[in-house]
C-alpha cells in the first residue's frame, strides 16, 4: 500500500512535461483565435492590404502609368 502511494505521489509530482503541454494548449488557442478572426474579418483584411498595395504602387515613380518609368531600358 505504501509503495502504491509513493508511486502515485511520484507520478503526480513529476512536472517535467507540463510546460510542453501548456505551450501546446496555448498555441492551439491562438490558432483557433486566428482562424476565427480570419473567417470573420478576412474580406476586410484583404481589402485593406489591397488598398495599401495600391497606395504604395501609386507613389512609385513611373509605376504602371505608361510614362516609361520603372527602370530597365535599352
Amino acid at each position: 500500500m505504501v509503495q502504491m502511494y509513493l508511486m502515485f505521489r511520484r507520478f503526480f509530482g513529476d512536472q517535467r512535461g507540463i510546460s510542453a503541454i501548456e505551450y501546446a494548449v496555448l498555441a492551439a488557442i491562438i490558432l483557433v483565435a486566428i482562424a476565427i478572426a480570419l473567417g470573420t474579418f478576412g474580406d476586410q483584411i484583404g481589402n485593406w492590404f489591397s488598398g495599401a498595395a495600391d497606395a504604395v504602387q501609386d507613389e512609385l515613380p513611373g509605376s504602371m502609368t505608361g510614362d516609361g518609368g520603372g527602370g530597365g531600358g535599352s
